[in-house]
């Protein structure tokens, strides 16, 4: 609407808009500073949220990343720790790593963020390769079946492998 306003000034005036002025009213319309967007982007942490299902994890941690790259100022190591364990610790596919997590000392160079993430995309990348695997499967089961059903047609009535005018 401001651009529009500014266009009209320009014209009345016998004058055009430019477009790097555009573009600049542009920029200057959502510019926002550095503590605004920190400030909405730790609150973004605080809230994000998970379902806890292995087939959720891949758009959480998409989300997560996005999210991460907002910040200016990062959290600490231990905030992120605590934030991600809060959220994935009854996910199914990492109990054995959660549990060995909760096994290590406080201090212990395992029980981190760094290595929980890392564990989780390791679990999405082993969960794509499952679906990826059984689409395979199923596109050449069905090809195979589609191969036996055309195989069978070919043969004929009489079982001489081939369709052809009957002479008689």
């Amino acid at each position: 609407r401001r651009i529009a306003l500014e266009a009209e000034r320009a014209a009345l005036s016998a004058d055009l808009l430019l477009g790097r002025q555009t573009l600049w009213m542009i920029y200057k319309e959502f510019e926002r500073d550095d503590a605004t967007t920190d400030h909405i982007a730790h609150g973004h942490l605080e809230r994000i949220t998970f379902s806890g299902k292995d087939e959720h994890l891949e758009a959480f941690v998409s989300s997560w990343d996005a999210l991460m790259i907002t910040l200016k100022t990062k959290p600490t190591k231990s905030h992120l720790y605590s934030t991600l364990m809060s959220r994935l610790k009854k996910l199914p596919g990492l109990a054995t790593t959660v549990a060995y997590m909760d096994r290590q000392e406080n201090e212990h160079s395992d029980r981190c963020f760094d290595f929980l993430m890392d564990a989780a995309r390791r679990l999405v990348e082993i969960r794509r390769n499952e679906r990826q695997e059984r689409e395979l499967s199923k596109l050449f089961a069905a090809g195979s079946a589609a191969s036996a059903a055309l195989a069978a047609g070919q043969k004929g009535n009489d079982g001489k492998g081939g369709k052809g005018k009957s002479k008689g």
